[in-house]
């Protein structure tokens, strides 16, 4: 017991460090506030049109990617290759196909659940989005991490609640939105995490829209924001004084099952 040692490789973090992982959530959180209030604007209004919409996504699109593509080359230095990223064949491609594919079978798509009562729309494709958001991934490992399961479901929920628009314009920029918001969108903020400046942006943005919409929904979303940036990362601080790791002779032996994997193929 006299080599028994308590809280010696313990990582302590501040409040700011955590603050600043917590942002990552508030951006998907945001992301998803804002798709859902696109779609009640679509079902409830007639503030937004299609067209509208479509040329304002895409308009998006094309500015992050511009965006994404200077920030994660930029410190590579410019040349032709690296220009060549900024539209490669591949995904002009991508975009063809998604705007000739998604325009073809909105009809089809928007008529998928039309025999399901509303109700249960609504409830399933919450379900769906809670578990995009649970599932997302934050830049952290964990058991329920799945970009697969987080793309998907958010892809599917936004499914359901495209067959309660009224037109298949509306279905297609609503699906439009939605690979924006749960596939594009994940993949963007891995370039603005942990900036404040993005953070304030993001949060002011949303804010607005909910405002317009309903002060109770823009009460709610503040508050969830709160808890998350703020109250969080204080429990998190101030309980971390209740942590108890033990170190000894057991943690010098490191089993690794990899190398072994490799020394009995070698022998086979």
């Amino acid at each position: 017991m006299s080599k028994v040692e308590l809280n010696t490789r313990l990582k302590w973090r501040s409040w700011h460090d955590v603050f600043i992982k917590t942002t990552r959530v508030v951006f998907q959180l945001s992301a998803v506030v804002f798709f859902l209030l696109m779609y009640y604007l679509f079902q409830s209004t007639d503030w937004i049109k299609p067209e509208v919409m479509l040329k304002t996504v895409w308009s998006i699109c094309i500015i992050g990617h511009v965006y994404y593509t200077i920030a994660m080359y930029s410190p590579l230095g410019f040349n032709w290759g690296t220009v060549a990223k900024f539209f490669p064949l591949s995904k002009i491609q991508i975009s063809i196909c998604f705007v000739v594919y998604s325009g073809q079978f909105a009809p089809i798509i928007r008529s998928l659940a039309a025999t399901v009562s509303t109700d249960s729309i609504h409830a399933g494709a919450i379900i769906l989005i809670l578990m995009h958001l649970i599932t997302a991934d934050y830049g952290t490992s964990g058991f329920f991490m799945s970009r697969t399961v987080s793309m998907n479901s958010g892809i599917i929920g936004a499914i359901c609640l495209s067959s309660r628009l009224a037109s298949t314009e509306e279905s297609l920029a609503l699906l439009t939105l939605a690979v924006t918001v749960f596939l594009l969108f994940p993949s963007f903020t891995k370039v603005i995490w942990d900036s404040s400046f993005w953070l304030v942006v993001c949060i002011t943005f949303v804010s607005g829209s909910c405002l317009t919409i309903s002060t109770d929904i823009f009460v709610i979303y503040i508050s969830v924001v709160f808890i998350i940036i703020i109250l969080v990362p204080l429990v998190y601080v101030k309980n971390q004084q209740y942590k108890r790791n033990l170190h000894g002779p057991w943690d010098e032996a490191v089993i690794d099952l990899g190398r072994r994997h490799e020394e009995i193929v070698e022998e086979t």
